[in-house]
């Protein structure tokens, strides 16, 4: 797959300030644009257009990018050589505390609950045929099996103490 390619990092520092406190992007100021577009967008918030997925996203020299790479460009004064994964699984929080570099595994291992999740915790799902709750992990790719269980709270225990000793500080129990 083509890697996108991104502006250089100097000219996101011409046009964009980014507070890395509060994640904002906001355009700046420039000589080299008309006065009309100073006084319409200096100062206005920037890439602040949510994608289906819950990301922030705008337009820069008319390509479209993730808010958040160009955060931790700015930021950093390079782009990830991974992904960028969201700490707290909120896409829109583009605050560098929030941000770090991820590889694709642990990114997905970092995603939340499921819409589609019955049993209300990460890794518990009813078995009919044992009238119980099975609880069971992804690692590295394979499912492993942590067991049955009488409660969802139970088989949800089970994932939580698997997610904190196989996949660490990326873990989401929730």
């Amino acid at each position: 797959m083509k890697r996108k390619v991104y502006p250089e990092i100097s000219l996101l520092r011409d046009i964009l300030d980014y507070n890395h406190e509060s994640g904002a992007l906001t355009w700046k100021a420039s000589d080299k644009r008309s006065d009309s577009w100073n006084k319409r967008y200096a100062g206005v918030a920037a890439l602040q257009s949510i994608e289906p997925t819950g990301y922030l996203r705008g337009t820069i020299g008319g390509s479209q990018y993730k808010a958040h790479v160009i955060c931790w460009g700015i930021y950093y004064g390079r782009y990830p050589s991974l992904e960028i994964d969201h700490i707290n699984g909120n896409k829109s929080d583009n605050r560098i505390e929030n941000l770090r570099s991820a590889s694709r595994s642990e990114n997905q291992i970092n995603i939340g609950i499921r819409l589609n999740n019955t049993s209300g915790y990460k890794g518990a799902s009813w078995k009919s045929r044992n009238g119980k709750w099975q609880s069971q992990i992804q690692l590295n790719g394979k499912t492993k099996y942590l067991g049955l269980y009488n409660t969802a709270e139970e088989a949800g225990a089970a994932y939580d103490n698997a997610s904190r000793k196989y996949h660490g500080e990326f873990g989401r129990i929730y």
